[in-house]
């Protein structure tokens, strides 16, 4: 029995979507199911948490959310990739990171009740699962211990990827210093 793929048009974070919500939860298990949130949960809690899960398609430079936005969500990676960035010099959109299949990003809005702290954009087509409060508290009411040891490790690995980044910009700084006051000056 193929998927009944319907297009609506949904208004989430105060931008507007061409979503395609997939209605059979065997195909949004399979695409959900491999995310780094979700290691070790039991399938029988994937089953439930899966069927929450609205699927949505953006297109290359869309933006997810714009920073300083209310969030009331966190969303799933299955293909394609987003980039986080911030307003930064001369308002240009600064890369914080680049996120891939398997991962998630818009966690702070469940976690801190926080406006939104960076800007998400779609570098390429991707498709995504958006997890809402309700769909959150529900999962870390079935398997608390393995959804904060994920959420845990993602953010280390997110801490350290950032500095390292920051040591390499501060080599890179310190380098063009030492080179500017070496130079003899005309």
């Amino acid at each position: 029995m193929p998927n009944d793929i319907t297009s609506v048009h949904v208004e989430n974070d105060a931008t507007q979507f061409t979503a395609a919500f997939v209605e059979s939860s065997v195909s949004t298990r399979s695409a959900f199911v491999s995310n780094n949130l979700f290691a070790d949960v039991a399938s029988a809690v994937l089953e439930k948490i899966c069927r929450q899960i609205e699927v949505k398609t953006v297109s290359a430079n869309q933006i997810v959310f714009d920073e300083d936005q209310l969030g009331d969500c966190l969303y799933l990676i299955a293909s394609g990739s987003i980039k986080i960035s911030k307003c930064g010099k001369e308002g240009r959109q600064e890369a914080l990171a680049v996120l891939g299949p398997n991962d998630f990003f818009g966690e702070m809005a469940l976690v801190d009740n926080e406006k939104r702290s960076a800007q998400a954009s779609a570098l390429e087509e991707t498709v995504l699962g958006r997890i809402d409060r309700q769909t959150w508290d529900l999962l870390l009411r079935f398997a608390p211990h393995e959804v904060m040891a994920n959420f845990t490790r993602s953010m280390m690995q997110r801490l350290r990827k950032n500095n390292q980044r920051f040591i390499q910009e501060i080599g890179a700084m310190t380098s063009a210093f030492a080179s500017a006051l070496s130079s003899p000056v005309s």
